[in-house]
């Protein structure tokens, strides 16, 4: 099953950052899709609804931030090393 990184867009900076989760989607994307896209349609799983309740730091500014916009959310495949 595919492996993704979740990363959040920083509002402050500018730039994604990882959130240090790594999830499995079946059918998932092939390529980086924000959260929002690639449930487009459809009820976002819980799970990833309840990021938008994390604290996230942003390593640039140092400031703690929360995201609360899925379309902000970033799934990034994961190449797994054989």
């Amino acid at each position: 099953m595919p492996k993704y990184s979740i990363t959040a867009y920083c509002d402050q900076c500018k730039r994604p950052h990882t959130m240090g989760i790594i999830v499995e989607i079946p059918n998932g994307p092939t390529e980086t899709k924000s959260i929002a896209d690639t449930f487009k349609g459809q009820d976002i799983p819980h799970k990833l609804k309840t990021l938008l309740n994390e604290k996230i730091q942003c390593p640039i500014t140092q400031t703690v931030f929360m995201q609360n916009e899925t379309h902000k959310f970033f799934f990034v495949p994961v190449c797994e090393k054989n």
